[in-house]
């Protein structure tokens, strides 16, 4: 494969992977993004990225990771329907808008981190899909309403973090039978349930 700084290549021409976390140069993305067919990994985190997401990054055939974390990105988060990815790290930006529909359709997502955003609305009613999720953390965003029943099926769970958010009601019961859940934070949000006591 061929390398160049902060850029990958398949057999010299395929574009693979682009790794810019941590530059100082200020820049955005365009939909031109969308012609890197074969990129797989896009760590941009701690960069200076910023502008909105262009709607082909979410539509990117074998797009794995998307790391845009600790940057100046604005907007909203775009239809989703890249089923080969696998973690997406958006927190401590300035996105907004509500996380989209498509989500839970990616059965092979393992790790979604939109923390420290202005994303709102409320979590998707069929979150449950998500059967490889273990990380899901949305703490100090903008999400609001009543927690699905249905992330009480998502087996492999690890780590559920919803503190300082707009959450209310009672942690759905069928949260409670969850071998794989070990950490739950939910500080500062109007959610109640033994579960909480027991892990917060």
């Amino acid at each position: 494969s061929a390398v160049w700084e902060g850029v990958v290549c398949y057999d010299d021409r395929r574009i693979t992977e682009i790794d810019l976390h941590a530059r100082d140069v200020k820049f955005t993305l365009g939909e031109g993004l969308g012609e890197l067919t074969s990129l797989v990994w896009l760590s941009l985190w701690g960069s200076g990225l910023h502008g909105t997401m262009p709607r082909a990054l979410g539509s990117m055939t074998f797009l794995q990771t998307v790391e845009v974390d600790t940057t100046e990105l604005s907007g909203t988060i775009p239809p989703i329907t890249a089923h080969s990815l696998t973690h997406v790290h958006a927190y401590n930006t300035r996105l907004s808008g509500s996380i989209p529909r498509e989500i839970s359709s990616l059965t092979g997502l393992e790790s979604v981190m939109v923390s420290e955003t202005y994303i709102s609305g409320t979590l998707p009613e069929d979150i449950g899909r998500l059967l490889s999720l273990a990380e899901l953390d949305v703490h100090g965003s903008a999400l609001s309403g009543s927690l699905p029943r249905a992330l009480g099926e998502m087996s492999a769970l690890q780590c559920l973090s919803i503190s300082n958010t707009h959450f209310n009601g009672h942690l759905p019961s069928t949260m409670e039978g969850m071998a794989s859940l070990w950490s739950l934070t939910a500080d500062q949000t109007d959610i109640s349930g033994t579960l909480v006591d027991a892990l917060t």
